[in-house]
């Protein structure tokens, strides 16, 4: 019951961000918390588990849907594990979110309001003209390129609010980016949507079994004690 419970917070918050754009979708693995062998009558064993325990939950790399919204400042990556990156108060996050805005100070933001940074980790301000983001990550202002985003590969891991950690996230060689375009999240509201019915199957199951036990447990003791 407390796996199945942990599973379903899992695959609620999945299916909360289902549209979240730039979201990578959470899993979760368990293994059995106890198994040990039988001797079966007649020679042979069986292995007789205990129930589930997690054993690690971990995220979905996989791309996201691409659509097409004509903003300029909006920007997907064509990349599966690429990202740009922000710089927060607690220090650089990564985010596959790329729809982008300028601030007061005209400095490339992402909706938090982060500035966006650019390949030397430096952020972003462009001047009044017409913007334009390429393919390969070049910002250009009235044709005239001003700045290049940054797009970053590496081991990345989680952090709050849906952005993400790195230890050695590095600069792409190459930037594969589609320009006024946002990638939605990975998330498919369907199977989410099945897999919290088969969740809640599995707990109410769990949950029977467990007063049967207890039923039986309560008939032993009565019968024990009524000799």
């Amino acid at each position: 019951m407390l796996a199945g419970q942990r599973w379903l917070d899992v695959a609620t918050e999945n299916l909360a961000n289902a549209n979240t754009a730039g979201y990578r979708r959470e899993g979760v693995a368990f293994d059995d918390s106890f198994e040990r062998e039988l001797q079966l009558d007649g020679g042979g064993t069986a292995s007789v588990g205990s129930g589930p325990v997690q054993k690690l939950q971990y995220t979905n790399f996989e791309a996201g849907s691409i659509s097409h919204t004509g903003n300029p400042l909006d920007v997907a990556i064509g990349m599966p594990t690429a990202m740009f990156a922000l710089k927060t108060p607690d220090g650089i996050r990564f985010t596959r979110d790329g729809e982008f805005s300028l601030d007061a100070d005209r400095r490339l933001v992402s909706k938090q309001g982060y500035p966006v940074l650019d390949e030397r980790d430096s952020e972003i301000t462009l001047p009044d003209g017409n913007i334009s983001v390429q393919p390969d990550g070049a910002i250009q202002v009235d044709d005239a390129e001003t700045a290049r985003l940054g797009v970053f590969d590496g081991v990345f891991r989680k952090s709050a609010n849906g952005a993400f950690l790195s230890d050695n996230a590095k600069q792409v060689d190459l930037a594969d980016l589609r320009p006024q375009s946002i990638e939605g999240s990975n998330v498919n509201p369907v199977q989410s949507m099945l897999e919290m019915i088969t969740i809640n199957r599995s707990f109410e199951m769990a949950q029977k079994t467990l007063v049967q036990q207890d039923e039986l447990s309560e008939k032993l003791i009565q019968t024990v004690l009524s000799r």
